[in-house]
C-alpha cells in the first residue's frame, strides 16, 4: 500500500494483483488440464523388450548382430 497517496491511485494495485493472481491460477489450471491428457501415468504406454522388438521387427529372444 502507498502511504499518503489518494484511494484511487491505491485502487489499480489492489486490481492488478488480483487479475495477476486469477490468471496465474487460470494458467495452474490449463497446466494440470494439460497434464492429465498428455502426461498423466494412465496416458503412458507399457514398454517391455519383446513389445519393442515387435515393434522394430526383430526376434525378442534373437543375439545382437
Amino acid at each position: 500500500m502507498i502511504v499518503g497517496a489518494p484511494l484511487e491511485a491505491q485502487a489499480w494495485h489492489i486490481r492488478l494483483g488480483r487479475k495477476i493472481a486469477w490468471l496465474l491460477a487460470i494458467k495452474f489450471v490449463a497446466l494440470m488440464i494439460l497434464w492429465a491428457l498428455f502426461f498423466s501415468p494412465a496416458q503412458r504406454v507399457d514398454v517391455s523388450p519383446d513389445r519393442s522388438a515387435e515393434h522394430l521387427a526383430l526376434d525378442p529372444q534373437g543375439t545382437a548382430p
